[in-house]
């Protein structure tokens, strides 16, 4: 029966012996306790005392406790053994088997319980460290601000010299994206750009392994790894610990801390083992934060900004420095998409962007419509920036494609700049006069003002079949006509307009349906186009059905005057389809 009891201590962790209180025979030993105490057999401990082999003595001890214990109840005390050369923690009792009292001591090395206390302590603190770590980097703004601000966690929590990351740019390379590098060390990103893999084949094998790599001395590697050494030698590194970065099963590089002090190299490695999965989901967000940005803010055909890119830029100039801007229209956009398709389109439109790129960077370049482009440049000589635009100029010459260009300097921005960008894109419409004025040696019968036309086969059913419509307004417009006034309708999401045949012959259009109306009228009103401009934005913003703007214009050295009154038809958020006449007083 006792024996039978005596198998549930064989393999505790604890020393556990048993012995007769009145012989002090020994009557049993677990395994940790036959180890500790020089591997004692079965048959020896069968023939020996209690104090024979566990205090080394030739007669009972003078510390033995039998007299201060009882059945039932633990006496606990501390002894430093000199046979183990340990400090032990000792809990006895006695207890009784047929007639029999036998003592039983469980003891517990002190030192292992000290060590399993500090490891529980550290493990503790990398929780702490990990939590404060991913409020630290959930805090940021943005992915990007995110990892290094957790870099420069990581190195001051474990007073590190430099903790960085690297990314696979390729099957074979390695580049250093970020670090963070304590004030006594130098920065390094900028030498660790391409570097070859095969340098770093040794940590990889046991990356592929799932492992990472502690070098305590670099010295330890002068041999075993030149190649390694090599990169970290000249960087005055002695400690070290990497961790691969894994993403989907695949190594997509590796981060580390250098010179972290060499009794945390375990601690290090095991917080950064934990930390790396919460590294690749940062970086799959910046990935991620990236495409947004780039669908947000750029031209998907150019790569160039869009309007909200230059909303953004405006909104970060320096006012007080000179101001170089540039409104570009793509010529013919229109007619090519129509007549060749729109991939002979885009080749105008991508040509256009490159003949802007070649002279400007490509920061200051927005393309904010089809066919249109807007260059701003900010701390720019007047001189260096016309000189630029003459550059454009003369290329276009034997560019496929032809750019109608509004530019203007100032040397102080001293409106909005909005206010500049409406002006060149006068400059830029009183250009394109110009151009097809040249190009067509504008005979009676052609138009001063630049409408972008379809063929006179079918406007009138074509407008009405292809455009957004309402056919009582539509009728109601036109039989204006027949009482000398002049009248459109307009589908808006298309920003074509069908023109009555008064309005067709006054402006001098081949044809009743055009592009651009809203825009053109804007340019005829000259000196109050900005005003009427922005009278249209504000029925738009606020979602207004009726429009009037009074007018006085001289078209072909007559001089016009009146209304012109608009109503439009909305759906929901978007405004569909417009009818307008302009009353002569």
């Amino acid at each position: 029966m006792i024996e039978k009891m005596w198998e549930v201590y064989e393999n505790l962790n604890e020393i556990v012996y048993v012995s007769d209180v009145d012989t002090y025979q020994l009557k049993y030993m677990n395994r940790k306790a036959r180890e500790m105490f020089g591997n004692v057999s079965i048959e020896q401990l069968q023939n020996s005392k209690c104090y024979e082999i566990l205090q080394g003595c030739n007669a009972p001890c003078s510390i033995c406790t039998n007299d201060k214990i009882n059945v039932g109840e633990f006496y606990e005390w501390t002894y430093y053994n000199p046979v183990i050369s340990k400090k032990i923690l000792l809990k006895d009792t006695i207890f009784e088997e047929n007639g029999k009292r036998y003592r039983m001591e469980i003891a517990i090395d002190m030192g292992e319980q000290q060590q399993q206390e500090q490891l529980l302590k550290s493990f503790v603190n990398n929780e702490m460290l990990v939590n404060e770590g991913l409020k630290i980097a959930l805090a940021e703004e943005n992915p990007e601000k995110s990892i290094i601000s957790l870099l420069e966690y990581l190195g001051k929590a474990f007073n590190g010299g430099r903790a960085y990351i690297f990314e696979e740019t390729s099957a074979n390379v390695l580049t250093n994206t970020y670090e963070w590098c304590a004030n006594t060390v130098s920065v390094q990103q900028g030498n660790l750009i391409d570097v070859d893999k095969a340098e770093l084949e040794d940590w990889y094998k046991q990356f592929r392994q799932n492992k990472s790599v502690i070098i305590k001395n670099v010295e330890d590697i002068k041999y075993t790894s030149p190649d390694v050494y090599n990169i970290l030698k000249p960087q005055d590194i002695t400690t070290l610990v990497v961790c691969p970065l894994v993403y989907r099963k695949k190594i997509i590089g590796f981060y580390g801390l250098d010179d972290p002090p060499v009794d945390i190299l375990d601690n290090v490695m095991v917080m950064l083992n934990v930390m790396a999965n919460f590294i690749v989901s940062i970086m799959n967000s910046r990935d991620l934060f990236h495409r947004i940005v780039n669908i947000s803010y750029y031209d998907r055909l150019t790569g160039a900004g869009n309007r909200h890119a230059m909303e953004k830029i405006i909104s970060e100039l320096d006012l007080s420095q000179s101001i170089g801007i540039i409104y570009g229209d793509v010529m013919e956009l229109k007619k090519t998409n129509d007549t060749k398709g729109h991939l002979e389109g885009d080749k105008l439109i991508l040509d256009s962007y490159r003949l802007f790129s070649k002279y400007f960077r490509k920061d200051d370049i927005f393309r904010i419509g089809g066919d249109e482009f807007v260059v701003i440049c900010s701390r720019i000589k007047k001189e260096d920036f016309e000189k630029r635009i003459e550059q454009i100029k003369n290329e276009m010459q034997k560019s496929i494609a032809k750019v109608a260009i509004g530019h203007l300097w100032k040397p102080i921005c001293n409106e909005k700049i909005e206010n500049l960008i409406i002006q060149a894109d006068h400059l830029m419409y009183e250009e394109k006069r110009r151009i097809y004025k040249e190009k067509s040696n504008k005979s009676s019968s052609e138009s001063d003002y630049p409408f972008r036309e379809v063929p006179l086969v079918g406007v009138h059913e074509y407008f009405m079949q292809q455009h957004s419509f309402h056919a009582e307004a539509f009728f109601r417009a036109m039989m204006h006509s027949s009482f000398g006034l002049s009248a459109f309708v307009g589908d808006l999401q298309s920003n074509i307009y069908y023109l009555s045949d008064n309005l067709r012959d006054i402006l001098k259009t081949k044809s009743n349906m055009v592009s651009g109306l809203l825009h053109t009228w804007s340019v005829i009103l000259s000196d109050r186009r900005t005003e009427f401009l922005n009278k249209w934005q504000y029925l738009l913003d606020n979602k207004q059905e009726t429009f009037e703007f009074p007018y006085d214009v001289e078209i072909d050295d007559i001089r016009r005057a009146g209304v012109l009154r608009m109503d439009v038809r909305w759906n929901g958020e978007v405004p569909l389809f417009c009818t307008g006449i302009f009353i002569r007083q």
